[in-house]
């Protein structure tokens, strides 16, 4: 049965419960809490397709104009998604598709300034930085958007032909191998942006929601993830990327 999120009324702890359910106790005081009715926001995440997302919102605010949370999203809905034609696309999934991407080839510099430069336009450009500016709670809802954009990466990934597929098409990845690419894109991309790129606020936030988001993607994937981890850090880049970390520690030990 499908799960929610939400938070006790009596300690502020999130846990989980079905769907469906009144009430119920929570994991970590014991404390009962009553289950509402879910959020726009919760709603929202069920819906994967860009263009089903928008409508839902857009006919959401129409009938509930006042719903404050529910105008932020729409605010940040003109900066996620853009039109073209009939289409609508997904900004802040296509940002994660380049990091991906740009990850696999991370062993020319032509990449990882690819990486710098899109993440920096992206992060400065002036309705993004206005938008998180406005309040915590913007900021909040940035990042959760940034998540549930990659988490539809992932989702996506289990059933895309070209994400699937190798040798030309001409064979099918299924199971075990598709999970085991896609723990690998993470901690890649995660690998590329902390590692091999200056680190920053962006970087270390986009490193840390994928992981989660790719979880949520894949509730089974944290030993492939492990695993991905473990090989990275045993090759050679693991090891000299280890091996500066380490340097860097010991300088800073030094002037202090």
């Amino acid at each position: 049965m499908a799960e929610r999120t939400i938070s006790c009324g009596f300690c502020g702890k999130t846990f989980q419960v079905e769907d469906g359910v009144s009430k119920a106790f929570c994991v970590h005081c014991g404390a009962e809490t009553i289950v509402g009715e879910k959020t726009i926001q919760e709603v929202l995440d069920e819906i994967y397709e860009p263009k089903k997302r928008y409508n839902y919102l857009e006919e959401y605010l129409e009938k509930n104009p006042e719903d404050e949370q529910a105008n932020l999203l729409a605010d940040l809905f003109e900066i996620r998604y853009f039109h073209r034609k009939k289409e609508t696309f997904d900004g802040f999934l296509r940002l994660w598709f380049d990091m991906v991407t740009y990850a696999r080839k991370r062993d020319k510099a032509k990449e990882l300034m690819n990486i710098r430069n899109e993440i920096k336009d992206f992060f400065e450009e002036e309705k993004v930085a206005g938008f998180r500016a406005q309040s915590q709670q913007a900021e909040d809802l940035f990042w959760h958007e940034m998540s549930n954009a990659i988490e539809l990466y992932y989702v996506s990934s289990k059933t895309d032909r070209q994400y699937t597929s190798s040798f030309f098409n001409l064979f099918r990845m299924k199971g075990d191998a598709v999970v085991t690419k896609a723990a690998k894109d993470v901690v890649t991309t995660g690998v590329a942006l902390l590692s091999l790129c200056e680190k920053t606020e962006y970087t270390e936030k986009l490193t840390e929601i994928s992981r989660g988001a790719f979880l949520k993607a894949y509730p089974d994937g944290l030993s492939y993830y492990n695993a991905a981890l473990s090989e990275w850090l045993q090759s050679d880049e693991g090891k000299r990327a280890q091996a500066g970390a380490e340097a860097a520690e010991a300088a800073e030990i030094t002037e202090e």
